[in-house]
């Protein structure tokens, strides 16, 4: 199924919080991360077209999260550290086999 472009947003709508009592018959979404009850947002809001937000909440095979601006941030940050972390843990992986081997040719 091919998406509509969302189209840019302008600055000042990206970062309106939506104000709106979200209810059981509204469409709104929900932080996949924190899943906090203020981390709604209706689709207006997010500027996800009706028939996007249907698909979403129906397919169960759907794997598109949606994360709150608080999440995001913290989501994006770990993305950019997570290919360092790797990194040192396979060194440290390879001294500690270094020593193992070591070890086991003393004995």
């Amino acid at each position: 199924m091919v998406w509509p472009t969302l189209g840019p947003r302008k600055a000042k709508e990206q970062n309106r919080i939506c104000e709106a009592v979200i209810t059981d018959d509204m469409k709104a979404l929900q932080c996949d991360r924190c899943q906090m009850p203020e981390a709604w947002k209706c689709v207006d809001c997010l500027n996800i077209p009706a028939d996007m937000y249907d698909h979403l909440v129906s397919d169960p095979t759907c794997s598109l999260r949606w994360f709150c601006n608080k999440c995001d941030k913290v989501t994006m940050d770990l993305d950019r550290k997570t290919p360092d972390k790797i990194d040192t843990l396979v060194n440290l992986v390879e001294k500690l086999l270094e020593k193992l081997s070591a070890v086991d040719s003393q004995m």
